[in-house]
């Protein structure tokens, strides 16, 4: 009983700093500061050209815009950084972190690097596919790459001791209520 308990407050703290720190998501706040138009911004907004004076800067006004679908011409003007690159760039840096300090060298230690290889397989994957659907330029990916596996870098170093026999959770604000909802089931 007391192996299943410690297995359960040991996976409960992991997942609920894994949560907690993904979602310490400072990409919305970025989205809008910088506003800028995704590839399909043209085709989701359809400009009135009419109203339109290509003198110099065009400011982006809601009235420019055909398209009746606010939500959709806002989400058009949020491109930088993407946060599906941001996500998986965060997911795969954890479990990286988590299996270089928890998976024993032995039997294999190829075996862990092709789990590592394969888990930065993901954000690869991910970024790719949000240029093939235009949904962002190559700097708002590779932004969301950097911004992910810094993140998650910061967020997480101390996430995994090597040793938990002499360990004590570094966030105690935290740990007491996942703690006292152990020692109560």
């Amino acid at each position: 009983k007391g192996l299943i308990k410690e297995a359960g407050s040991r996976t409960i703290y992991l997942y609920i700093r894994y949560w907690i720190a993904s979602t310490f998501n400072i990409n919305d706040i970025l989205k809008v500061l910088t506003a800028v138009p995704r590839p399909h911004f043209i085709q989701t907004c359809q400009p009135d050209l009419t109203k339109i004076n290509c003198t110099g800067n065009v400011i982006f006004e809601r009235s420019l815009c055909l398209n009746e679908n606010t939500k959709d011409v806002y989400d058009a003007m949020k491109s930088w950084p993407s946060g599906h690159a941001q996500l998986t760039a965060f997911a795969a840096v954890y479990m990286l972190i988590y299996l270089e300090k928890r998976m024993p060298p032995t039997p294999s230690i190829i075996l862990k690097r092709w789990l590592q290889i394969l888990l930065l397989l993901a954000p690869i994957y991910s970024s790719t596919t949000r240029l093939h659907d235009h949904r962002h330029h190559v700097s708002d990916v590779v932004v969301g790459l950097v911004l992910g596996g810094l993140l998650a870098l910061i967020l997480t170093a101390d996430l995994v001791p090597d040793s938990w026999n002499s360990w004590t959770p570094q966030y105690k604000v935290l740990w007491l209520p996942i703690s006292v909802l152990i020692d109560t089931t």
